[in-house]
């Protein structure tokens, strides 16, 4: 994050490669991103200063606000806990599945021993693995029926898919559980984190407030720590980009410079919007959307 509202050498180098890169119309646009580019600097040079900025990255929440920052981590050791077993009902699921029917191939039969030896273990240890206590049930239930699984693919050497619907409907409810006592407790440690930023905003600096979620992967539809903002700062419920006001997701953004950049492009863009199309949202659907649209409701010629 800049105070200094300038474009990089580096930014200035790829404007010039733009295509079209030569003639008139190559000027024309280099203008344009040299412009774009310079309010970038300018928008994002209040970001975190006068705008305050909750950023998700990398299991911690950071609030940058009057130039300071301040970081918590937000996903609690519980929610990693009950999702290693839920990771250890989906692995079992995979081996057999991968085998294939019939036949219990060498590796999968190695990978059956290894597996069985650490719920073995998993289930002498259960109580010591600090657990809801609500979810010690469930998760029991969860590391047996997986070894009851794998123990009778060893016993008869052989994939029954029969065997894995079984397990699937049996564990199921099991998963359900372990789910939705994990989503609870992150939900709850997120509010107790951003309750108490929000207080110490104050009134004023909370209605500035944005948020961006940075992950590693393509959004799921309905994502939790979203789902919590977008109901916290009013947003519309729902996936994708036209979706979002103040809460912005960030795919595949591992640096708190990249969510800095994403939020100022998303609202020098909202704001683009209203003026030119009186719709802050159209610059975040596909500019070619609505022709594409159109045009593919024709027959094409290659069909």
């Amino acid at each position: 994050m800049t105070s200094t509202p300038t474009i990089s050498a580096e930014k200035l180098d790829t404007i010039a490669n733009y295509l079209p890169t030569t003639g008139a119309l190559a000027e024309v646009n280099q203008v344009f991103h040299k412009v774009y580019e310079q309010l970038v600097s300018e928008v994002q040079s209040d970001l975190g200063h006068k705008r305050p900025v909750i950023i998700a990255i990398e299991e911690n929440l950071k609030l940058f606000a009057d130039g300071t920052e301040r970081s918590e981590r937000y996903i609690p050791n519980d929610y990693h806990r009950l999702k290693a077993l839920c990771h250890h009902a989906f692995g079992v699921q995979l081996m057999l599945t991968s085998n294939g029917e019939g036949q219990l191939k060498e590796r999968t039969a190695r990978g059956i021993e290894e597996v069985r030896l650490l719920i073995d273990g998993a289930l002498e240890h259960l109580q010591e693995q600090q657990l809801p206590q609500e979810a010690l049930e469930s998760s029991r239930a969860i590391l047996e029926l997986s070894h009851e699984l794998i123990t009778e693919a060893s016993r008869s050497s052989t994939v029954q898919p029969a065997a894995i619907e079984k397990f699937a409907r049996q564990v199921g409810p099991y998963l359900a559980n372990n789910i939705s006592i994990a989503t609870k407790r992150d939900l709850d440690h997120i509010h107790a984190i951003v309750t108490k930023w929000r207080l110490a905003l104050g009134v004023g600096k909370w209605a500035q407030t944005y948020v961006v979620l940075c992950e590693g992967h393509q959004m799921r539809a309905g994502q939790a720590t979203k789902q919590y903002f977008q109901r916290l700062l009013h947003d519309r419920d729902g996936t994708g980009a036209a979706l979002e006001d103040r809460v912005v997701y960030a795919e595949g953004c591992k640096e708190i410079s990249a969510a800095f950049d994403l939020l100022t492009r998303h609202l020098i863009d909202q704001r683009s919007s209203r003026i030119l199309f009186g719709d802050q949202h159209r610059l975040q659907v596909d500019i070619l959307a609505d022709a594409a649209e159109e045009y593919l409701c024709t027959p094409l010629s290659r069909e």
